[in-house]
């Protein structure tokens, strides 16, 4: 407790002698003597009474200001004042810029006022006075001038200009306007969406595009508000024109928009050329728009349609040797396609082409974890009408499920009438063959789905654990069909 009662003593003593070599020297600077402490009077003591006759103490010499004393200079009395000046303009820089900021909004004639370069202040002068029915274009558009010359870039003064230009039906000087704006502040979303809306309206599709463009790649969350937009391009022949050139480009947005018509377009007839332009065009569809509009024509029912589409993109080496099912060895890529295999596979299974005998054989094989799954492995064939026999190899390792898996072919028109399926399979199988016959009528099954899944009833059938593989797969007719290619009969 001692020691801190003197550490306590000591630090009191250090701020106190600081505090007082503070006042000594403000005092020494003003030159002026500072007051002594009042102190009650002290009896004379018997020494001074003894002698009366002693002499007073000289009185002290007056203090003169530190300045004087130091004999400053007028020199470095103005590099002084520099110093001050200097600190005062740096603190109206760090303080002042943003008071005269949040004064520009809420009071833009005062902070105009302070400080004549506010282009806020400017702007929101010029903006009021233009929309003041008893305003005056004038004092708005020499306000808007005033903005620009101090910040070129800033786009509330365009905006201002244009409205003028408008109102006094100066065509040459709003048309310059949008001009320079939608070349140099493309990044400016209100801006571009004002200009798309000017452009549509006058009829310049080729550059509303190019507005819309712009808003797309800063801003791609106005996907939604400008799909009707460009959707309506294609309702008007020069306005699909002038859209088929644009996506010909390939800018980023065109997969998710070919997507989308493909997906939500009422009439497929409107799509039908917009297609067939980007095949001609430098950047002709990929994999992803083609499978949108083969989907989109499959829904239609456009089978033969959709098949040529396929077998047009296909490499020479891939194409369809007239048997089925295509690509039955596995030994070409699987590219997402309703013509090719098509897997389906969530969490909890694995399906995959498995090279077998030193790469020179593959396999298709599904593994699934004993979770509640829904695997698909489909293919859409275009059979003629007739019998037909489906063969193949399976294996099956540790498959536990409640009721196991089958491939089911039925036509794409009806899903819910099966032209046959397989055996179920579970539990441990070695390779075994399989074998069944089906045939497809001859009216009202243009295509047919093969298809693996598991025939679940209720939502625990779904749950399997294991392992299945297929091999040597095959469509085979039992008579004479006359099938030469996918979709084609000689």
């Amino acid at each position: 407790m001692h020691g801190r009662s003197s550490a306590r003593k000591r630090h009191r003593g250090t701020g106190e002698d600081i505090k007082e070599r503070l006042i000594a020297f403000l005092y020494a600077v003003i030159g002026q003597e500072r007051p002594r402490r009042r102190s009650q009077p002290s009896p004379k003591s018997s020494h001074q009474q003894s002698h009366p006759e002693r002499a007073p103490r000289p009185a002290a010499p007056v203090r003169q200001p530190l300045i004087v004393r130091r004999e400053v200079s007028a020199r470095r009395l103005l590099g002084f004042s520099a110093v001050l000046g200097g600190l005062a303009w740096l603190a109206w820089q760090i303080v002042g810029g943003p008071v005269l900021s949040s004064l520009a909004r809420s009071n833009p004639d005062l902070a105009l006022k302070l400080s004549s370069d506010q282009i806020r202040a400017l702007d929101a002068i010029a903006a009021r006075e233009l929309a003041n029915p008893d305003g005056s274009p004038d004092i708005a558009k020499d306000l808007a001038q005033r903005a620009l010359r101090l910040s070129p870039f800033d786009q509330r003064p365009y905006f201002v200009l244009l409205e003028i230009a408008e109102k006094q039906k100066d065509v040459a000087v709003a048309r310059g306007l949008m001009q320079f704006a939608g070349d140099k502040m493309w990044r400016n979303v209100p801006l571009q969406l004002t200009l798309l809306d000017r452009r549509l309206s006058e009829q310049h599709f080729d550059q509303a595009l190019l507005h819309a463009d712009a808003v797309l790649r800063v801003q791609p969350d106005y996907k939604d508000k400008l799909l009707p937009v460009l959707s309506a391009f294609l309702l008007n022949p020069q306005a699909s024109a002038s859209l088929q050139h644009f996506l010909g480009t390939a800018p980023p947005w065109r997969e998710w928009f070919m997507q989308q018509l493909s997906q939500r377009l009422v009439k497929r007839s409107l799509l039908d050329p917009l297609y067939a332009s980007l095949i001609k065009s430098p950047n002709p569809p990929k994999r992803e728009e083609q499978h949108a509009y083969l989907e989109r024509l499959i829904r239609d029912r456009q089978y033969s349609e959709a098949s040529q589409e396929w077998l047009r993109t296909i490499a020479p080496d891939e194409r369809p040797d007239g048997k089925f099912p295509y690509n039955r060895a596995f030994l070409f890529p699987l590219d997402g396609s309703p013509f090719n295999w098509r897997v389906i596979a969530r969490n909890g299974a694995a399906i995959r082409i498995v090279p077998v005998d030193g790469g020179k054989k593959r396999e298709l094989r599904a593994e699934f974890s004993g979770a509640r799954v829904q695997p698909r492995v489909q293919q859409l064939m275009l059979l003629p009408p007739g019998k037909f026999i489906f063969k193949g190899e399976v294996e099956a390792e540790g498959l536990r499920a409640a009721r196991g898996l089958w491939w089911r072919i039925y036509c794409a028109d009806r899903p819910d009438d099966n032209l046959t399926h397989t055996d179920l399979v579970s539990s441990d199988r070695p390779w075994q063959p399989f074998a069944d016959e089906f045939e497809v009528p001859a009216n009202g099954c243009q295509a047919q789905w093969l298809q693996l899944e598991i025939p679940a009833r209720i939502l625990p059938e779904y749950e399997i654990e294991g392992q299945v593989s297929y091999r040597l797969l095959s469509i085979e007719p039992l008579k004479d069909t006359g099938i030469s290619a996918i979709g084609v009969r000689p």
